[in-house]
């Protein structure tokens, strides 16, 4: 079984975005990095024109990071809080620009959505 947020458990999410009726509320946000701080995982997903994702090898450059604890990303894939209300907290840190990540927050929330059954 795959670990949270290591290559394989993002494979299965980005299989399950990509069937998913809201894969376009991410269309054109580019990349993103996910970092789990206290283990495993430090993955790049892009996302297209269309809202398709595909894993990335390596980040862009200036590609916005967001990076939480294990246990900060289950509460947040859970449904605990909200992506805006985990990066208020300091739950999720995010390293990059908050103009190009704020037509988006409530699409990271699908996003979990998404991701939930995998948790």
């Amino acid at each position: 079984m795959a670990a949270l947020f290591d290559g394989p458990w993002w494979e299965r999410v980005v299989v399950a975005w990509n069937s998913s009726p809201v894969k376009a509320r991410l269309a054109g946000f580019g990349a993103a990095r996910f970092v789990v701080a206290d283990g495993q995982g430090d993955v790049v997903v892009e996302w297209g024109i269309d809202g398709m994702a595909t894993r990335c090898e390596a980040p862009p450059s200036g590609c916005p990071v967001f990076t939480a604890t294990a246990v900060h990303w289950v509460q947040f894939v859970s449904g605990d809080f909200t992506a805006a209300a985990g990066v208020l907290s300091g739950k999720i840190h995010f390293q990059g620009s908050i103009r190009t990540l704020l037509p988006y927050t409530l699409a990271f929330n699908e996003l979990a959505k998404v991701a939930r059954p995998f948790v």
